[in-house]
């Protein structure tokens, strides 16, 4: 991305001056509205991210699924009939134990990608790190179940932070999301959250950290919302040129176009998710094997130093990613590590639904990405 302190807009030539305070930031700062919390990955195949967040006054703190393309949050309830958590104060929320809980009698129902969860709308204090939020919503989960395919031990997800993009409707009718929230408010330092993905990970609410990112920030405005994507609610902008290509060892490369795309930011989703045509034939083209039994699209990880970088062109923004980010390290037990591609398929189910590509956790990974409410904004930096 180069080494000079500017900032890019992806969809404009003219950089984006009135930004320019965010890369004059300068040390650590734990008070005054700003929330830093440690990010885990604790689904290791999925690539699953988890922050410990505090319900209730005093605070209950549980470890909560990180999702940058959802408004909700939930947290299983000790009273779940259903889940691994019930009974269990140390997993289960207790709402009985909060002095500040509030419960309006309302049943709701949210799907995520791993489950569909059911119960009431209830009301509480939300602790994220330093930051304490007043009479957040949320779900408080009586019943989960738990569908589709998952490599990883999702059992674990006790819970959900939505930090989707705030300009969406939440699920929840009449609900704010925890960033809203927060902003109306007033408990933030400056309405955004920088996050930095890769080991050791942190979330930082109300700044961003400059000590873990260098060079210019390359932003990307959010787009028009549209109900017609996969993930309504994820940070999300548009791309009228793009593509992804690699040179071959004759100099010539191989390469898809990917113009006129709905992009989405997502840590929900593990991969780098394309049409189906393109990422089947990029995988193919890069030397993927397709033949092993249950296992996605995968090469021996000692066959990765010969494998080409790929370009990714989004929003005339091109990004490179070397064979050591577009795989994602597997391992089992009794079985030498293997090395699945972070390309994947999908293809849009609704008719009329704009050309799409999710950018997920392991493209994310390799960034430290910024979400600005204030300015409607995602930004990538590189990682120091």
């Amino acid at each position: 991305m180069g080494n000079d302190n500017i900032l890019i807009n992806t969809n404009g030539q003219k950089p984006m001056q009135e930004e320019t305070h965010l890369n004059e930031w300068g040390h650590l700062q734990l008070d005054g509205g700003v929330a830093v919390l440690d990010v885990t990955n604790n689904l290791t195949k999925e690539l699953g991210y988890f922050i410990q967040v505090g319900f209730g006054t005093p605070a209950q703190r549980h470890s909560v699924f990180l999702d940058t393309s959802s408004l909700s949050t939930y947290i299983l309830s000790v009273d779940c009939d259903s889940c691994a958590a019930a009974g269990d104060d140390e997993k289960g929320y207790n709402s009985s134990a909060s002095s500040t809980h509030k419960d309006n009698g309302t049943s709701v129902e949210l799907d995520y990608v791993y489950l569909k969860s059911s119960g009431r709308a209830s009301q509480d204090s939300m602790t994220l790190g330093q930051v304490e939020i007043q009479d957040q919503w949320y779900q408080e989960s009586m019943h989960v179940q738990w569908q589709g395919v998952s490599y990883d031990d999702v059992w674990i997800i006790y819970g959900i932070l939505g930090l989707g993009n705030p300009h969406a409707r939440g699920a929840v009718k009449g609900s704010r999301s925890a960033l809203t929230n927060a902003a109306i408010q007033g408990v933030l330092k400056t309405n955004v959250f920088g996050l930095k993905l890769a080991s050791p990970g942190q979330l930082m609410i109300g700044d961003v950290n400059q000590q873990l990112f260098h060079g210019p920030i390359t932003w990307f405005p959010l787009s028009n919302i549209t109900t017609k994507v996969i993930l309504p609610e994820a940070w999300q902008t548009h791309s009228d040129s793009g593509g992804v290509k690699f040179e071959l060892p004759s100099g010539q490369y191989r390469e898809w176009p990917l113009d006129n795309h709905t992009v989405l930011f997502s840590t929900s989703f593990p991969y780098i998710y394309l049409d189906s045509y393109t990422a089947s034939s990029l995988m193919d083209a890069l030397g993927f094997d397709f033949d092993q039994f249950m296992l996605p699209p995968n090469v021996p990880c000692e066959e990765r130093k010969y494998m080409p970088d790929v370009s990714l062109t989004i929003a005339g923004h091109t990004f490179i990613l070397s064979p050591y980010d577009y795989t994602v390290e597997w391992k089992w037990p009794g079985y030498p590590m293997g090395c699945v591609s972070a390309f994947s398929f999908f293809d849009p189910e609704e008719d009329n639904a704009p050309n799409q590509i999710i950018l997920g956790s392991a493209f994310l990974r390799k960034y430290y990405s910024i979400y600005d409410y204030n300015s409607k904004a995602v930004g990538f930096a590189t990682l120091a």
